[in-house]
């Protein structure tokens, strides 16, 4: 029933229509979209350098847990960095210029708490 309602009001699973595809596509030249990747994908470079590298099937959710489990002094800029980046990833979300801003203050964060000098799993 609830489903019923969702679909009514154009909010329920459906098939993309004709042109969604691409106008999703276009979703990933966003310069927000653009940054999140950048942040993310620095962040998985530095991880895999302290001795965390994300396994091939596992999810955002699931690195930032495994992560945070070792590195719990972390584990706010690596919520606010995996959140953003599976929300843009696979909701779509172009986030607002603040929430750009957010998302690099938790980085610059993360990069205070995790110096590079430390080369092995600490």
């Amino acid at each position: 029933m609830l489903l019923a309602l969702l679909t009514r009001l154009g909010l329920g699973r459906r098939k993309l229509e004709r042109g969604e595809t691409e106008a999703r596509e276009d979703i990933w030249q966003a310069p927000a979209i653009r940054d999140i990747r950048e942040i993310y994908q620095t962040f998985l470079r530095k991880a895999t350098r302290h001795g965390y590298e994300r396994e091939q099937n596992e999810t955002p959710y699931e690195f930032r847990q495994r992560l945070g489990q070792q590195k719990s002094l972390l584990e706010p800029e690596l919520q606010v960095i995996t959140e953003a980046y599976a929300l843009a990833r696979y909701g779509g979300y172009i986030p607002p210029q603040h929430e750009i801003v957010r998302i690099q203050t938790a980085w610059n964060e993360l990069e205070r708490k995790w110096p590079e000098e430390a080369q092995s799993p600490d």
